[in-house]
């Protein structure tokens, strides 16, 4: 997530995912807690240090995870 804001009593949010593909998006915060796959749920990441994306994306790639 890089910004968000909130929207009718919900967070809208601008996000960058690495899936299938690698995509920027938008999603509200209702849809991101509904996700539920093989009954794994999303959670916030309590350690999470803020940083600039291309120093936090080299990171990403330099652990092999890409």
């Amino acid at each position: 997530m890089t910004e968000g804001e909130e929207e009718d009593g919900d967070y809208r949010m601008f996000r960058f995912v690495i899936g299938f593909e690698e995509e920027w998006g938008y999603i509200s915060l209702n849809e991101l807690e509904s996700v539920n796959a093989h009954s794994l749920k999303v959670e916030r990441d309590i350690y999470f240090e803020p940083g600039k994306f291309a120093d936090v994306i080299k990171a990403f790639r330099d652990r092999g995870s890409i």
